[in-house]
């Protein structure tokens, strides 16, 4: 048996429920999920969303987690009591493997391990279950009115949703690793996707829509460009941003799976040249999106 640790937002534990489902069907083994990092979690956005949909996860009891790890890793990487704990763990017991780096590694390299924490952002380990992992990043529920009606809309044009991240990319710590895409970034996406699509509308999402329309009031000129505001949930919210044709993405994994969601592969998806503002590497992009 082996364990695959979840933590993070949305974004983040999609990418890890592939990385558990790339052992489970590539390799045939036992993958169990811990979800322990969001049992002393306060965060009201970092919470288990996945779970609202239909994803197949084996959870790991207590009991489990005991026999398998010496120590309690309820802590994200960026806190300092968590690493000093990642590294005991390591150090007492060689079945932890905990991925540093952001770039894809062969699962076939790792498979003696059992113990797995990462955030595994590669596009690479979707290649070949892409239809799969679309199915099963479905809702369990129906959409609400208020989305349902929203992805109605969205179907009948060339809509293209444009990903903002604000939030806590704002905070100090954050705009190292991030830096921040301001509005021209968005306005060359927009003139890009203009020269190839006809008659797109423009629909701006964002994690602080209010901050949005102050700090990017420049793309109100755009034509046929609107602000999203409505109150959906986090989940239906990312289903709507799947349902436009196209997409102009912040480095966000939230907004990179509400783009590679987007079904077709007429679709155009316009990203960061650059994902991280402080130089580490990243294979995250597909090799058929833009990058500016």
């Amino acid at each position: 048996m082996k364990v695959v640790r979840f933590m993070g937002g949305l974004g983040n534990q999609f990418f890890q429920y592939v990385f558990l489902r790339r052992l489970e069907l590539f390799y045939g083994v036992e993958v169990k999920a811990d979800f322990s990092y969001y049992k002393t979690n306060s965060d009201t956005i970092r919470q288990p969303r996945i779970l609202n949909f239909n994803v197949r996860l084996n959870m790991i009891s207590d009991e489990e987690l005991a026999i398998i790890l010496h120590l309690d890793l309820r802590k994200e990487g960026k806190y300092v009591r968590y690493k000093l704990i990642r590294l005991l763990e390591k150090l007492t017991k060689r079945g932890y493997y905990f991925h540093k780096g952001n770039e894809y590694i062969n699962p076939k390299r790792i498979l003696s391990y059992t113990y797995y924490s990462g955030y595994w952002q590669s596009h690479n380990y979707l290649v070949g279950m892409e239809d799969q992992i679309k199915n099963e990043l479905k809702l369990k529920k129906p959409l609400s009115f208020k989305a349902q009606d929203w992805v109605d809309n969205v179907k009948k044009e060339n809509t293209v949703f444009v990903g903002i991240r604000l939030g806590d990319y704002l905070s100090e710590e954050n705009a190292k690793i991030f830096g921040f895409l301001d509005s021209s970034y968005y306005l060359k996406g927009i003139e890009i996707v203009k020269a190839n699509v006809s008659n797109p509308t423009f629909i701006v999402f964002s994690d602080d829509p209010k901050m949005a329309k102050e700090k990017f009031n420049t793309l109100s000129n755009v034509k046929n460009l609107f602000f999203f505001d409505d109150e959906v949930s986090v989940e239906e919210e990312l289903i709507i941003r799947a349902n436009c044709r196209h997409a102009i993405i912040s480095n966000s994994t939230y907004n990179w799976w509400g783009a590679w969601l987007i079904p077709g592969n007429d679709k155009m998806v316009i990203a960061p040249k650059q994902w991280f503002a402080d130089g580490r590497k990243s294979d995250i992009i597909p090799p058929d999106w833009i990058t500016i």
